[in-house]
Order: structure tokens, then C-alpha cells, then sequence
């Protein structure tokens, strides 16, 4: 009978154990991204329970359109004070066409503080072609360092980054088409050099080329002679 408690209770209390044992949680999330602008992408952390610790890594993949900005060749992040140290490494690099993989660790083995909050900021780049809409992300390749040196793989995330569009004829993207576009397109023809400037949204017959023929739409536009549909 004793024989038969002992191993009723070893295949019960590991059971429960793991039943309250809390998985962490690596999210991201990103601000509104307009077009040939930049925006924080957030990764944060959710970490129910006892578990501490001390490093972290992921992969990073960003939809066409938008890629991480840099400052002298080097990706800008910032690590927040989860870390309480100062001593703390962060790398990031491109390992594919907009794909990015980021580690994060402390020299000193310092540990990340608090249950939940955010980990490192990214800084998006939105290209001068982006599309407007939904664009999806996705962390994958998530792994937490734990203090007493395991290694916990996270569940992959996908996460939403919103590009407001805007109409044909919106050259500077200011959301109206006037003169001021015009002005701008015709000082494009002519050589001039403007900013902002955004060459999707001149080219209103969509041949590549800006002309007089493009000027003559947004005229069209702005008289509400021609109807041009939000990018």
C-alpha cells in the first residue's frame, strides 16, 4: 500500500507543477509607419513566475517596404532598465533580405527585472514606396537565457504595423493634393531637388516616368476633373 502512495504522489506532483508552470512571452509592437518615415517597434517581455533571467535573443522579419534604421552603419536600439546594469551587450544584424537577428546579454550576469515590460526598442524604417494598409511582422527564433544557465525557447509572434496611405497627387504625403504638389512636380521635371518628395505618388499614370503628363492629373485632381484612388 505504501508502495502504491509513493508512486500515486511521483506522478501527481509533477503533473501540477507543471501545470502552473507560466511559459514566457515575447511580443512585439510597433507604432503607426508612414511612408519614408521612421517608428519604435517595441519587444517586450511577459514573465509570470519564479523564473529569472539574463539574456535573450530573436530573429526579426519585416514585411517589403520597411527595414531596421541605422546611424553610421550601425542598427539603433535601446535596452530598457529591465537590465538594471549598465554593462549590458546588445548586437543586431541582417541575416537575410528583412530578416534580422538580435542578442542581448550582461557582462556582469545582471538579470532582467520585474514580470513584465518592455525589453530593447527598434527604430523602423519605412521606404519612400511603402504600401499603405496592414504590414505583418513576425519574431521567431525567440530564446530566453535563464539564470542557472538553461535556455527556454519561446513560441514564435506575429505582430501587425499600420502604413496610413494616401491619394494619387500627394507628392509631399501632407493627406491633400493642391498646388503645393503640383509646384513640387514641376520642380522635379526641371531638375529641382525636393523634400519631401515622393515619386510613387507623382507618377500618376504609373509608367515610370514624371512629366507634364503627371502635372496634368493633379491638376485634375484638384479640380476634381479625375478621381485618383488612396495607395
Amino acid at each position: 500500500m505504501k508502495l502504491f502512495i509513493r508512486i500515486l504522489l511521483a506522478l501527481i506532483i509533477p503533473t501540477s507543477a507543471m501545470g502552473q508552470a507560466q511559459i514566457p512571452l515575447v511580443t512585439a509592437q510597433a507604432e503607426e509607419l508612414e511612408v519614408g518615415s521612421i517608428a519604435s517597434l517595441a519587444i517586450s517581455l511577459a514573465n509570470e513566475g519564479d523564473e529569472v533571467y539574463n539574456g535573450f535573443q530573436f530573429d526579426l522579419v519585416l514585411p517589403e517596404g520597411i527595414t531596421l534604421a541605422s546611424e553610421e552603419g550601425n542598427i539603433t536600439l535601446h535596452i530598457s532598465d529591465r537590465y538594471q546594469a549598465r554593462d549590458i551587450a546588445a548586437r543586431v544584424r541582417a541575416i537575410g533580405e528583412g530578416c534580422y537577428r538580435l542578442i542581448a546579454y550582461s557582462l556582469s550576469d545582471a538579470t532582467i527585472s520585474g514580470h513584465e515590460g518592455i525589453l530593447v526598442t527598434l527604430t523602423l524604417q519605412g521606404s519612400d514606396d511603402l504600401e499603405g494598409g496592414e504590414q505583418r511582422g513576425n519574431l521567431k527564433e525567440v530564446v530566453l537565457s535563464r539564470a542557472d544557465g538553461m535556455g527556454i525557447e519561446c513560441e514564435a509572434s506575429e505582430f501587425l504595423i499600420k502604413v496610413p496611405g494616401t491619394m494619387m497627387g500627394d507628392v509631399n504625403f501632407d493627406h491633400s493634393v493642391n498646388v503645393t504638389d503640383v509646384m513640387l512636380v514641376v520642380g522635379q521635371i526641371l531638375g529641382e531637388t525636393n523634400s519631401p518628395f515622393f515619386f510613387k505618388y507623382a507618377d500618376m499614370n504609373k509608367d515610370g516616368i514624371i512629366n507634364v503628363t503627371d502635372v496634368m492629373r493633379i491638376v485634375g485632381v484638384i479640380l476634381n476633373t479625375q478621381v485618383e484612388e488612396e495607395e
